[in-house]
């Protein structure tokens, strides 16, 4: 029997067994990583007009340097929003979770100051106090919000670019 033969026969089945072998790693690690971008992915791609400013009922009150925002909720879990406000090239932001908590500049519309996002389903009414967050009387350009679904941070999920006086 020819040993050399034999050889060559069990060095070429070790080299395609190695090759199977890494060939499954990668498969696996590529697997894990597209999977985990995709449920990103997902969670924001849900939220398309669920969770909107109402632009009848957000507007600005004059006499008091207050901006009024109605925010609505549908179908959809949201963990927190961020609210942007812009005035003159200058944005600030807050966030509102499920949880009540006190929210520098922002109360509900009857005073109460722990303010928390809108249960499914329904709105609620803000006052943001615009005087004293930006120091000035001017009027605000815009205002949106962007959600967070699932611990991910969305995009913009609706804006108001022109805020009606109240």
């Amino acid at each position: 029997m020819n040993k050399l033969g034999l050889s060559t026969i069990v060095a070429t089945l070790l080299l395609i067994l190695m090759t199977l072998v890494l060939a499954g790693i990668v498969w696996s690690v590529v697997t894990k990583i597209t999977k985990d971008n995709l449920a990103k992915s997902q969670s924001c791609f849900e939220i398309f007009d669920k969770v909107k400013l109402d632009e009848s009922y957000t507007c600005y009150n004059v006499t008091s340097n207050e901006l009024y925002i109605s925010l609505s909720v549908k179908e959809i879990d949201v963990d927190e929003v961020t609210i942007g406000v812009s005035s003159n090239g200058e944005t600030k932001s807050f966030k509102i979770s499920k949880t009540g908590a006190y929210v520098q500049y922002v109360r509900y519309y009857n005073n109460t100051a722990n303010v928390a996002l809108p249960a499914k389903n329904s709105g609620v009414a803000y006052v943001y106090d615009f005087g004293a967050a930006f120091g000035t009387t001017d009027f605000p350009d815009s205002v949106e919000v962007a959600p967070m679904v699932n611990g991910n941070q969305c995009e913009t999920s609706s804006s108001i670019q022109e805020i009606g006086s109240c």
